[in-house]
């Protein structure tokens, strides 16, 4: 699972680092789906490489650590 806040300025992302990881695992558990690791990212990333969890975490999916990658963005949508 992965959240991140890319802004620091409060009112650009309204959900905080908790309420993603929250809203990931109670989709993960209503779905039946098994989280294996959670990543979490909090800067901005507006300068191209800033974002070294989220490069990990790809390397990581890549190497078959993982099967997917679970995010809080537009789960209500699926």
């Amino acid at each position: 699972m992965y959240a991140r806040k890319s802004s620091e300025d409060v009112g650009a992302q309204v959900k905080s680092l908790p309420d993603q990881t929250k809203d990931c695992l109670d989709y993960a558990e209503n779905k039946g789906i098994v989280v294996v690791d959670t990543l979490k990212e909090s800067h901005p990333a507006k300068i191209s490489g800033r974002r070294p969890i989220f490069a990990k975490m790809l390397k990581d999916l890549e190497a078959g650590k993982y099967d997917g990658i679970l995010s809080p963005y537009k789960l209500d949508s699926r």
